[in-house]
C-alpha cells in the first residue's frame, strides 16, 4: 500500500519545523546587546518595573533554545518516520512516532509549533487508521 498522504503531510510539519528552526537559531545568532536594548525601550514605553531587560531578554534566549532544540528533535523524529513509511515498513510505529511528536512539538515550543504539529497529528491519525488491502486469491 501506498503511503503518500502520510508521506505528503510528514514533509509538510519538516518544513514548517524548519521555518520554527530558523527562526530560533536567527534569534540566538542575533546580537544581544541590541536586543536588550529593544526590550529597554519596550519596558519603558509601558511603564513597566517589575521585570527588567536583562531578565526579559534572558527568559526570550532561554526560550528561543527550547524551541531550537525541539523543532530539531521534531524534524528528526519526522524524517524517522518518513523512513518507516516508505515502503509500508511499519506504518503504526510512525504513526504513534507522528502523534507523540505533534502534541509534544506543539506544547514544548510554546504553540509556536502548532502548525507544524496538526501537519504531524494528521500524518500520525493516517498512518494509524488506514488499514493494509487484503488480495482475494
Amino acid at each position: 500500500m501506498k503511503r503518500t498522504g502520510e508521506i505528503v503531510f510528514t514533509v509538510i510539519g519538516i518544513l514548517l519545523f524548519g521555518i520554527l528552526i530558523f527562526g530560533s537559531a536567527t534569534y540566538l545568532s542575533a546580537d544581544s546587546g541590541e536586543i536588550q536594548q529593544l526590550f529597554e525601550e519596550v519596558l519603558q514605553e509601558e511603564g513597566t518595573n517589575e521585570v527588567s531587560a536583562e531578565d526579559l531578554s534572558q527568559t526570550v534566549e532561554s526560550a528561543a533554545t527550547t524551541m531550537l532544540i525541539v523543532s530539531i528533535v521534531s524534524v528528526i523524529l519526522g524524517l524517522i518516520s518518513i523512513f518507516l513509511l516508505v515502503g509500508n515498513k511499519k506504518p503504526k510505529i510512525a504513526g504513534v512516532i507522528l502523534l507523540i511528536t505533534a502534541i509534544g512539538g506543539t506544547f514544548l515550543t510554546m504553540f509556536f509549533g502548532i502548525f507544524g504539529g496538526v501537519v504531524y497529528l494528521v500524518a500520525g491519525i493516517m498512518a494509524l487508521v488506514r488499514k493494509e488491502k487484503k488480495m482475494i486469491a
